[in-house]
């Protein structure tokens, strides 16, 4: 990650979140594929206050974050054995304001 100042009141921040291929659990073969994620956020900040937009998995890369290994879950396809995933957030753009007190 990293943090740079622009301006007076202005800092850029971004970060790269990376992870290799892992298997879901030693019961199946089940893997996530290795995957980067950029975050990037732009902030004004002043006295005790600040503003910022934000975008988080920028790349909107696709994230399988749990996998099951093989049972009929669709359906649609007769209940055909297969593995199955949960994933994580698409790309998020924000805004947000802070307060300290």
């Amino acid at each position: 990650g990293m943090d740079y100042v622009l301006a007076q009141n202005w800092r850029l921040s971004g970060s790269v979140e990376g992870k290799d291929e892992f298997f879901f659990s030693e019961r199946h073969d089940t893997k996530s594929e290795a995957y980067q994620l950029f975050n990037v956020e732009l902030a004004y900040e002043r006295d005790n206050w600040q503003v910022a937009v934000y975008g988080k998995n920028i790349n909107n890369e696709l994230i399988a974050t749990r996998g099951f290994g093989s049972f009929g879950n669709d359906p649609r396809k007769f209940y055909q054995i297969e593995p199955y995933n949960q994933f994580a957030a698409p790309r998020v753009l924000g805004i947000k304001a802070s307060m300290e007190f």
